[in-house]
């Protein structure tokens, strides 16, 4: 599963809300949020950076996948000879009386399967993979389940027993609402978190500004910046498995030792040396003053822009 980590599609759901799923933002109380705010583990950069993830797929479930082109969804499962999005089949399953006797039972159940595996597959190495994090997740789910008067709501079930099996019974309204309540969930639990929405903050524009800086300085492009930075960390993990192994698939890995990179504000060592790979001729001190400025700046913009958009 390849993650796009950075993606501007998922800063935007961070904020995203449709008329069907608004709904009044949440105080978390419980002593919990102290506890695993800004904590590894607990809710830091990464984790946020995890919940953006889960929120994105349910878009695309719930949607379909947005085409920044066209500002429209496209849809990616198959039904009745078209493209439909879970959306579309809790519209048909409201519409039709979906007995086994029905010419299109099989084939809809097909595809809402579909969906709800590729939810518990996408979902299930991001979300509460410790038992002490289901343990507080479901504390935190309890609360808000509460608060939101979703006292009925699949949620207070997914975790305590396997998520497949959670939703495996589920016909499509049950999963399409169980999709909008843990949406709104990692909303209200992101906003709660704000030590975690600094980290993610600054991870985030932290790549942005090197990006920039970089293409700026050797007339690159952005697409060889990351093209080549995938192939050197990629080059790095390689070498290390000759040592120990590590779960998870090469990209994972990229993935994680990005984290890793990209977790410090300031220009480091490691990365310098790796952005001194793809072009030699960098000065170390001009480009981290150049680093600095544009990482500055990217930040009092998203700043501007968080305070108008709330």
């Amino acid at each position: 599963m390849t993650k796009q980590i950075f993606s501007l599609v998922l800063l935007i759901s961070f904020f995203q809300q449709t008329h069907t799923e608004h709904h009044v933002f949440i105080t978390l109380e419980h002593w919990a949020i102290p506890a695993i705010d800004g904590k590894s583990p607990g809710m830091n950069g990464d984790s946020l950076i995890d919940c953006l993830q889960v929120r994105g797929l349910i878009n695309e479930l719930l949607y379909g996948k947005p085409d920044q082109k066209t500002r429209t969804f496209k849809k990616v499962y198959n039904f009745n000879n078209q493209l439909v999005s879970l959306e579309d089949l809790v519209k048909f399953e409201a519409d039709n009386n979906l007995t086994p006797n029905h010419p299109l039972y099989k084939e809809f159940r097909d595809c809402l399967k579909a969906m709800r595996e590729t939810f518990v597959n996408f979902t299930k190495p991001l979300l509460g993979e410790a038992e002490i994090a289901r343990q507080t997740n479901m504390h935190l789910i309890e609360e808000w389940s509460k608060k939101a008067n979703r006292e009925n709501s699949l949620l207070l079930h997914w975790g305590k027993v396997d998520e497949k099996e959670t939703l495996e019974k589920a016909c499509a309204k049950e999963f399409y609402l169980f999709c909008i309540d843990l949406k709104s969930f990692l909303h209200d639990l992101m906003f709660n978190c704000p030590k975690a929405r600094e980290l993610f903050k600054s991870q985030r524009l932290s790549l942005m500004a090197l990006k920039e800086t970089f293409i700026q300085l050797t007339g690159q492009t952005g697409s060889i910046f990351e093209t080549t930075l995938n192939g050197v960390i990629k080059t790095m993990i390689e070498h290390e498995e000759k040592n120990h192994s590590a779960a998870g698939s090469i990209e994972q890995k990229i993935d994680r030792r990005k984290k890793q990179i990209y977790k410090c504000k300031t220009l480091s060592e490691d990365i310098f040396e790796v952005l001194n790979m793809i072009a030699p001729e960098l000065d170390k001190q001009l480009f981290t003053e150049k680093f600095e400025q544009n990482y500055h700046n990217k930040c009092a913009k998203f700043d501007a822009q968080f305070i108008a958009q709330h």
